[in-house]
């Protein structure tokens, strides 16, 4: 279950909605609150309603820091 949860939040996530994969990530989270990967996520989900990406984004998080 946790994964298929996860799955979802991943697409949608590739697909820019970010309310959806927030709600798919928060369930990872109900089912199993040590889930990094949703966690992890969901920071990226919050960082990028504040700064949405560019047109032709590919989904891909780039590394800006050590």
């Amino acid at each position: 279950e946790l994964r298929e949860q996860f799955e979802k939040g991943l697409r949608t996530y590739q697909q820019q909605d970010w309310a959806q994969a927030q709600t798919q990530f928060e369930r990872c989270l109900a089912s199993n609150p040590f889930d990094l990967p949703s966690k992890l996520f969901l920071q990226r989900v919050n960082t990028l309603r504040l700064t949405p990406p560019a047109k032709g984004w590919d989904s891909v998080w780039h590394l800006t820091k050590k």
